[in-house]
């Protein structure tokens, strides 16, 4: 062993200072350690808070922005709308103006017009007096029983047909389009685009000579559609555009506001006087003819028909011209009961137009056997084509003048359609 000197004493005191000094510097440390790893931490929290806030501020200034735009458009739209206020309230101030300017002259010449009918009675002596009222009387009389005529008129709802005889005009041309155009498809082997688009598609692709039903369909439902174009009461021509809807419009109103007496004898006395060329104009009657054998022979075209179309049309002419004319003069004749001949009600002829979609209660499917409502009943079915006219009846019992409402309604005989579904049964 190493003796102890002053100076290792010294030294050994010191280094265990140190050593302390140091134990003390360490424990500091980790201490500073750890609270910088909770600063550390703290900061991540606080920093992820900052972008969470940053994130939402950004949001809500931008939301801020599109609703000052919002508010900027809705003031400069309130700010036009006021300025149509403004120049309508000048324009109608302007027309109050001008109103009581014309009553102020009117009144003035009432009293001139007095004034001088008073000095006029007064120079006329008393045979004038006498004679003047006389022709006064005879006037009025004949005024007063000329209306009495027309109220008379008015007032009666005496039919000419009844409503069993549109009924069974309808069904008859219904029939005879069916016989003829099953006759037609037999007898050969233009579609429009009122037959629709897959109509145009299978008459090209189908071997009608093995099966006719769908050459019968395509000449049935184009004849069905020309043919009520004839058969409504305010047609005035062979196409659609041809329905006159303000005339038709004024009769709903006069349906809705009137008794069932003035409605129809209106509907009457207008289809008489303003629309009579559509029932019996010879040319018309031939226009319908002409277009008719037309689209028949456009429907033999689109089946794949090789001969020249003025051959075809010359064909169906010669083997169906009769038939066609017979049958445009009955839908003549169903225009004219339903638009002239009867009073007591009216009657609208119905068609169901191509992609419609099917509905029971106002059409029925003239291919169903029995089980549509079993397997499709949860399924909508697309209507075809057209396949036989319907007929609503229109009547309103017990209204008067001034008593509105609409009449009820009845389908008497429901339109025909082919759905889509028939297809499968053709393929």
């Amino acid at each position: 062993m190493h003796p102890v000197t002053p100076h290792s004493a010294n030294f050994q005191h010191l280094f265990e200072a140190q050593s302390r000094e140091l134990c003390i510097l360490q424990h500091e440390r980790r201490a500073l350690l750890e609270e910088k790893k909770g600063l550390t931490d703290a900061y991540a929290v606080l920093r992820q808070r900052y972008d969470e806030r940053s994130t939402k501020l950004n949001a809500a200034r931008h939301e801020r922005q599109v609703a000052l735009e919002q508010r900027e458009e809705i003031d400069n739209a309130y700010a036009a709308l006021k300025q149509q206020y403004d120049e309508q309230t000048k324009k109608l101030d302007a027309v109050r103006h001008e109103r009581l300017a014309v009553l102020e002259q009117r009144q003035k010449i009432e009293e001139n017009y007095a004034a001088l009918w008073q000095k006029y009675e007064a120079q006329t002596n008393e045979y004038n007096s006498l004679n003047n009222k006389y022709h006064s009387t005879k006037a009025t009389l004949e005024q007063r029983t000329s209306e009495l005529q027309g109220v008379q008129r008015f007032l009666t709802t005496a039919d000419t047909f009844s409503g069993s005889e549109v009924v069974n005009m309808l069904r008859k041309l219904n029939e005879e389009i069916q016989q003829c155009t099953t006759f037609m498809a037999e007898w050969v082997t233009r579609t429009l685009e009122t037959l629709g688009t897959r109509f145009m598609q299978l008459l090209g692709t189908k071997k009608h000579k093995e099966n006719p039903i769908l050459m019968e369909m395509a000449f049935r439902a184009y004849l069905i559609y020309e043919l009520y174009w004839v058969a409504s009461p305010w047609s005035i021509g062979e196409e659609e555009q041809s329905h006159n809807v303000y005339i038709d419009a004024i009769h709903q109103r006069i349906q809705e506001a009137e008794g069932q007496a003035v409605s129809g004898n209106w509907r009457a006395l207008t289809r008489t006087y303003t629309l009579p060329a559509c029932i019996s104009d010879p040319e018309v009657a031939h226009t319908f003819d002409t277009t008719i054998v037309s689209g028949f022979s456009d429907i033999l075209v689109a089946a794949g028909c090789t001969a020249y179309k003025s051959d075809i049309a010359s064909a169906i002419w010669s083997k169906f011209g009769e038939k066609v004319h017979h049958f445009v003069s009955l839908a003549g004749q169903v225009n004219k009961m339903i638009g002239v001949g009867v009073i007591s009600e009216d009657f609208e002829v119905l068609v169901i137009w191509p992609d419609t979609l099917f509905n029971e209660r106002t059409m029925e499917d003239a291919y169903d056997n029995g089980d549509r409502n079993r397997e499709t009943q949860d399924r909508e079915e697309t209507v075809l084509c057209a396949t036989e006219l319907g007929l609503m009846q229109r009547i309103r019992v017990g209204a008067g003048t001034g008593q509105k409402g609409k009449p009820s309604e009845l389908i008497v005989i429901k339109p025909k359609v082919a759905l889509m579904s028939v297809i499968d049964i053709i393929e």
